[in-house]
C-alpha cells in the first residue's frame, strides 16, 4: 500500500486523507487523552490513590468534597477520547498492513484482541471514575467506604485484563508489520516487546505502581508509531 497516497474515507465530502496520516494524528490525540486522564487527573482532580496506607481518610474527604466530585465527572467524560481516538488509530494499523498478512489471521487477531483492551479499559473507567458519577446524580446514595475502596480497586483489575488483549494486539501487529515496510523494523521489535511486556503485567496487580510503570513502554510505542506514521505521510498529496 502506497502511504503517500490519499485513500477515500465514508464519503467524499470527508475529504481524501492518507490512511496513515489519519492513525498518526488519532495516536498522538489518545496520548494526549492518556495524559490527561492519568497524571493530570491526578494533579488537578486530587483523585486519591487505593494503595495508600492513608486511602480510606483520603476517599472519604474527596468524596465529601463537591467541587472535587464534580472535577472527576468532567475528568470521567474527557476520559472518553481515550477510546474514540484509539479505534481510529488501531484500525489504520489494521489497514496498513494487510497487504504483509495476506491469511488475514494477524490482522483477525488484532480485531478480536483490540475489542477486548477497550471493553477493560471501559470498565475500568466505569469502577473508578465512576463512582463520583453515581454520587452526583445519586443524592441520596449513601456510600460505605469499604465497598468505595473494592470498587475503586477493582479498575486495575479491569484495565490489566485489558492490557493483556492490548499486548496481544502489538505483537499480533509487529509480526504483521515486519514486512510491510509500514514503519522502520526496530519500531516493530519495540512494538512486540512492549506488547510481551503487557502480558506478564497481570503478576504485577497488586502492586499498581509498578502495573503503571510496566505500561511505559507500550505508552512511548504507541507516541513513537504516530510520529511516524504523520512523518512518513505527506499533508496532502
Amino acid at each position: 500500500m502506497d502511504l503517500s497516497a490519499a485513500h477515500p474515507l465514508v464519503s467524499d465530502r470527508l475529504g481524501r486523507w492518507p490512511i496513515a496520516r489519519l492513525a498518526g494524528l488519532s495516536g498522538l490525540l489518545m496520548v494526549a487523552a492518556i495524559v490527561v486522564n492519568s497524571p493530570l487527573a491526578t494533579v488537578a482532580e486530587r483523585y486519591p490513590t487505593f494503595w495508600t496506607s492513608s486511602a480510606g481518610a483520603d476517599l472519604q474527604a474527596f468524596l465529601r468534597d463537591s467541587h472535587s466530585v464534580e472535577r472527576a465527572v468532567v475528568f470521567f467524560a474527557l476520559s472518553n477520547l481515550i477510546f474514540i481516538f484509539a479505534i481510529p488509530f488501531f484500525a489504520g494499523l489494521h489497514v496498513l498492513v494487510r497487504d504483509a498478512d495476506p491469511s488475514g489471521f494477524l490482522r483477525a487477531v488484532v480485531a478480536i484482541a483490540v475489542p477486548l483492551f477497550l471493553a477493560g479499559g471501559l470498565a475500568s473507567e466505569v469502577f473508578s471514575h465512576g463512582m463520583p458519577v453515581v454520587i452526583e446524580s445519586v443524592p441520596g446514595y449513601d456510600l460505605d467506604l469499604n465497598n468505595a475502596l473494592m470498587v475503586q480497586g477493582l479498575q486495575f483489575v479491569a484495565l490489566v485484563q485489558g492490557q493483556v488483549a492490548l499486548g496481544v494486539a502489538l505483537i499480533a501487529l509487529s509480526f504483521a508489520g515486519w514486512s510491510s515496510g509500514v514503519l522502520p523494523k526496530w519500531m516493530w521489535w519495540l512494538g512486540a516487546a512492549a506488547g510481551l511486556i503487557d502480558l506478564v503485567r497481570p503478576f504485577a496487580v497488586t502492586s499498581p505502581p509498578i502495573l503503571i510503570a510496566a505500561f511505559v513502554p507500550t505508552f512511548l510505542w504507541i507516541a513513537a508509531t504516530s510520529i511516524a506514521l504523520i512523518r512518513r505521510s505527506p499533508l496532502s498529496t
